[in-house]
């Protein structure tokens, strides 16, 4: 098996003109002090900046190591660059750095080929669109597929609740777009999969405490460890807001836990729970141009004349069991003599045998 490695140090021009030489049987790399050819419709800019020890044959050039990044929202853990499929996955810090952590739609609007954006209306979901499903969808998420930790997240109707995901809680965010997509289900846009972090010993426990604007209060809990080789993990969180417009008022509460144990045959067991109360999200509606000219923060009639406004209560527990059934196959080569070879067998064909462990 041969590995590949890409790195950006070698343009595409130095393999030009190695693959050049190779045809026309020159060397690659002129001699010391002789002028560099230019080509025909090009002028020549001089000998390059760089020295000429960087350029000498088998000087060794640093390359530096990538960190590799594991995905699964293909349903099997492998490494990105080898999975045939678009996949993005945002991190722990990335979710951090993203915003307070308030809607799914901040460390969306980091994947490319993914349109998140936030309505700014507690009362309806953030729009989410990947490859154009989920762009006509009023309120909610549709088109796309939301999972969490491999629990679907989406109703069966087809519609999600971007608001039942707990960001405080995520320890990376992954996207699968394009066709792809179908091995979880009816998603034709995507699938969006959030990963929960998990107990490590020793175990920690912590809090947050955050304020801002318009009455917007968020806490949360969080503890972990893994007691008895048990992997757990419990969050909670409590959200309120009064909103910017007059009639948008908001309140959220989650919670959540996971289990996770490793039985000695490598069977891996996890349990899920999650819950997700919305008592109150305000609906202040749409304006026209002379009301908000008028006034911006204001809510529309019809909104205060029906009371719009949104409650949701949802409630989920799943149990995943996983078990790897196939056996790696490994290539070990075993030569059928000795190392140091006699006289007689200098040319000689030696047979080389391919033991499968």
């Amino acid at each position: 098996m041969r590995a590949f490695r890409r790195s950006a140090l070698f343009p595409a021009a130095t393999l030009a003109v190695g693959a050049l030489a190779a045809v026309t049987g020159a060397s690659a790399q002129p001699a010391t002090g002789d002028a560099v050819p230019a080509l025909p419709g090009t002028q020549s800019h001089g000998p390059p900046s760089t020295p000429a020890a960087a350029h000498a044959p088998g000087s060794a050039v640093p390359i530096p190591a990538l960190d590799e990044v594991v995905v699964s929202a293909s349903r099997t853990a492998q490494r990105g660059f080898d999975e045939p499929a678009a996949i993005q996955s945002v991190g722990a810090d990335g979710i951090r750095a993203a915003g307070p952590g308030l809607h799914l739609s901040e460390p969306l609007a980091r994947i490319p080929g993914v349109i998140a954006l936030d309505r700014q209306n507690w009362a309806q979901d953030p729009q989410l669109s990947i490859r154009g499903f989920g762009a006509r969808a009023s309120f909610g998420i549709r088109g796309v597929r939301m999972l969490v930790d491999g629990i679907p997240a989406t109703m069966p109707d087809g519609q999600g609740q971007a608001s039942s995901i707990d960001l405080a809680a995520a320890e990376r965010v992954e996207v699968l777009r394009g066709p792809l997509a179908q091995l979880h289900g009816n998603a034709a846009g995507g699938v969006v999969q959030v990963f929960s972090r998990r107990g490590d010993a020793p175990g920690e426990a912590g809090g947050e405490l955050g304020f801002g604007a318009f009455g917007t209060r968020r806490h949360s809990l969080s503890a972990r460890g893994a007691p008895g080789g048990v992997s757990a993990a419990l969050e909670a969180s409590w959200l309120a807001t009064d909103g910017w417009r007059a009639w948008s008022a908001a309140e959220r509460r989650l919670a959540g836990a996971v289990l996770e144990s490793t039985g000695a045959s490598g069977t891996r067991t996890t349990l899920v729970a999650h819950d997700f109360v919305q008592p109150r999200a305000l609906d202040p509606g749409g304006l026209t141009r002379a009301q908000l000219e008028a006034d911006p923060r204001q809510a529309s009639p019809a909104s205060l004349e029906q009371r719009a406004r949104k409650t949701v209560s949802q409630r989920q527990v799943g149990v995943l069991v996983e078990q790897r059934l196939h056996v790696q196959r490994r290539h070990h080569i075993q030569p059928a003599a000795a190392i140091v070879l006699p006289q007689a067998l200098i040319g000689a064909i030696v047979e080389v045998e391919i033991i499968h462990v």
